[in-house]
């Protein structure tokens, strides 16, 4: 008689524990990253600690990389900042160099080096893998042509373009070695490509000309941005093996829209545009679309402020985006973290799992 009466109560609060589990990441909130008195923050990379990554222009209007680490931010000096592995190198391309020229370069701790170039002045280091391999782009010889670049134990390799093409970049690597990013074609435009193994495949496009991939996780899932046959949208696209999927546009098919990074669950984050042209944060869950500006507080957006992007997210869900304010036209990196459980659910979960084990043996008992 004794379990009889409090099992009701105990699988209601059990009830409300798995209730919480399943739909606590369903709220998101937003934390405008610290901009050091900056005039405008842009962030682009996070890692799986939750270290953050991107640029800014300081108060005099020199650009700066920038690292955010928890409660910390840290000028990286004269540069950009574009990606951090999980052991917190950083890849990123710095304007210190000799004529001033733009070199590819990776941060360990406040350690900054050069990786050069192949050839030519410039170079640009866009994306790092678990095991510190960076890649980007980089001029040829007497900037003859642009091609996408691994650095890899101190080594670059030129990648090379898709065949015909005299212009490629690469945007993002997975622990795998396999780069994508995009190719011009031999009719001069640009096509995602992949990099794998020694092979170089055009992902082709949604029907319409062209097409851009931006990121691909450990699955070999990716991302980035085709144009749309028939239409001049372009929509953000997911390469699954062999299959080009559209993502849609947020509010009209008309709209462009864009992925920007996948994590390992294969959620997607980028942007869209919406009515009146303006620019929204956007993530993907199995190609379901959600507008992020819609958990971003009433008064900032009676403010004037909406995260237009999101550019980079973790394995636990938090994003890394960018936020624009119509009033003062300033614009601040923004964090998005999903909702979690508070520490007052997890006595709920053990009370719950003993309502269980309760119910069991009451059951057997009548």
């Amino acid at each position: 008689m004794y379990f009889t009466k409090i099992k009701p109560v105990l699988t209601s609060l059990a009830s409300l524990f798995f209730c919480a589990t399943s739909f606590g990441a369903t709220g998101y909130s937003i934390t405008f990253l610290d901009d050091l008195g900056g005039s405008k923050s842009v962030g682009a990379g996070i890692n799986n600690q939750g270290q953050a990554v991107g640029w800014l222009l300081t108060a005099s209007g020199a650009q700066h990389a920038i690292l955010w680490d928890g409660a910390a931010t840290y000028d990286l000096g004269s540069s950009r900042a574009s990606a951090i592995n999980d052991t917190g190198l950083i890849s990123g391309t710095s304007d210190a160099n000799i004529n001033q020229q733009s070199h590819a370069s990776i941060w360990s701790q406040n350690t900054r080096t050069d990786l050069g170039t192949i050839g030519g002045n410039t170079s640009e280091g866009l994306a790092i893998n678990s095991s510190g391999q960076i890649v980007g782009g980089a001029y040829t010889n007497n900037f003859a042509a642009y091609h996408a670049v691994i650095w890899s134990n101190g080594t670059s390799t030129d990648l090379g373009t898709l065949p015909g093409g005299d212009r490629s970049e690469a945007r993002a690597i997975n622990d795998g070695s396999q780069v994508v990013g995009y190719s011009y074609t031999s009719a001069g435009v640009g096509h995602a490509t992949l990099w794998s193994n020694g092979t170089v495949t055009d992902l082709g496009t949604l029907g319409g000309q062209e097409s851009y991939a931006y990121g691909i996780n450990n699955a070999g899932q990716i991302i980035g941005w085709a144009s749309v046959a028939g239409n001049r949208a372009m929509h953000a696209t997911l390469w699954n093996g062999d299959v080009a999927i559209d993502l849609g546009a947020l509010e009209s098919p008309a709209n462009t829209s864009w992925a920007s990074a996948i994590n390992s669950n294969g959620v997607i984050v980028g942007g869209s545009q919406v009515a009146g042209g303006g620019n929204h944060a956007v993530l993907w869950d199995k190609a379901i679309a959600l507008d992020l500006n819609s958990f971003l507080d009433t008064s900032l957006k009676n403010d004037g402020w909406e995260i237009q992007g999101a550019t980079d997210i973790n394995d636990q869900g938090i994003i890394v985006g960018n936020a624009f304010n119509s009033r003062t036209f300033s614009s601040r990196a923004v964090l998005i973290t999903p909702s979690v459980p508070e520490p007052g659910t997890y006595p709920l979960m053990l009370l719950g799992l003993a309502a269980l084990l309760l119910s069991r043996r009451s059951c057997k008992a009548d």
